[in-house]
């Protein structure tokens, strides 16, 4: 149950309880105890209403793209890579298997395959993208233009809360050197700062798509 219809029942609980009505049936006359009752009726009602419709639609937003951070990130956490993590998360409702989509996009994690590029999780975002909205028919370019301008608003929000969409930048290591990568290994920042960046990266995308 919404919680706007919730507080709305609780309220009219408290409110119009059996002992209550008959005390003030003794203090106020029938009528104006009538137009008390229904002014409350219509509080509760409107209370009810703004709960549902203000915040109601917020949290449910939330509550959607916390459940892709959450497949997401516990994809890495079960051994797939960044990129595999957050494009695994979205594809089968857009028509992809899974298993495919982290074949496909395996190779873009950790900076494209520990090269100091791109973030893997940016990456699989990036594939996301492309496979809902991507050009499919010759001289459709307004899907073109429509992934293109995704791919730079889900760029700009990353940066905005990251500082950067490079993996060597957002890490401080450089992968593609195996003594950063050790060293970034031993600071256990795979385990601390990757699945922050596979959950924003999936809360973003269920922000703009």
């Amino acid at each position: 149950m919404a919680i706007g219809t919730t507080l709305a029942f609780m309220m009219g609980g408290i409110r119009f309880s059996h002992p209550k009505m008959i005390i003030f049936r003794k203090v106020i006359n029938i009528k104006l105890l009538v137009i008390f009752a229904g002014i409350l009726f219509i509080s509760f009602t409107l209370t009810g209403y703004l709960f549902n419709a203000i915040p109601g639609q917020h949290y449910e937003h939330k509550r959607s793209a916390m459940t892709k951070s959450y497949h997401a990130i516990a994809g890495f956490r079960n051994g797939f890579t960044c990129s595999s993590a957050v494009f695994s998360a979205f594809s089968e409702e857009m028509g992809l298997d899974p298993d495919t989509a982290k074949k496909i996009s395996c190779g873009f994690g950790a900076g494209i395959s520990r090269a100091g590029n791109i973030c893997g999780a940016v990456s699989g975002a990036i594939l996301v993208i492309g496979l809902k909205y991507g050009k499919t028919k010759q001289g459709d370019d307004a899907a073109t233009e429509r992934t293109r301008a995704l791919v730079r608003e889900f760029i700009q929000e990353f940066t905005y809360r990251h500082g950067s969409v490079n993996c060597t930048e957002l890490l401080g290591y450089n992968l593609s050197k195996p003594d950063e990568y050790e060293k970034a290994r031993d600071c256990d920042l795979f385990v601390m700062k990757c699945p922050e960046f596979i959950g924003d990266a999936a809360a973003i995308l269920e922000k703009i798509l």
